[in-house]
């Protein structure tokens, strides 16, 4: 998988075309925060075959800690472990390079197959989060600590 940094215009692509899983779209807010991901070195898409299959970055919360984001295309599912390894070494490489020793993310609770994708980033469970999604939906804390 080809590796290249995340600009708005490959955002509004995948909000614009087909996700994943249509629990993975946002809220229709969301695409006015597409601007504030697009940071040098801290998000990324993937492309295979000239194909966008996703995006995914850290956000700074403050010194030390960041909230990862992923935003998956319906080529997702067929390359689940290209995306996945992706994934994992990009939040590893960010982690490493800007000195972060938390990284955490918010994953749905009704979908079981993220707390595998979760384990597989390297991510420790840490709680529910009942009613915190923009729908109502209740989520689960993840988060991956580097000493």
């Amino acid at each position: 998988m080809k590796i290249e940094p995340f600009a708005a215009e490959h955002g509004e692509a995948i909000l614009a075309g087909q996700l994943n899983d249509d629990r993975n779209r946002p809220s229709p807010s969301f695409g006015k925060f597409i601007p504030d991901l697009v940071r040098p070195d801290l998000s990324f898409v993937g492309i295979l075959n000239g194909h966008l299959i996703g995006a995914a970055g850290v956000h700074p919360v403050w010194n030390g800690v960041g909230e990862a984001w992923f935003l998956g295309t319906d080529r997702v599912d067929k390359n689940r472990m290209a995306v996945a390894r992706t994934v994992r070494d990009g939040f590893e490489t960010i982690a490493l390079k800007h000195g972060f020793w938390r990284i955490q993310a918010a994953m749905r609770s009704d979908w079981p197959h993220l707390a595998r994708w979760a384990k597989y980033l390297g991510m420790t469970h840490e709680g529910s989060m009942p009613r915190y999604g923009a729908d109502g939906s209740d989520y689960e804390r993840w988060a991956r600590i580097w000493a």
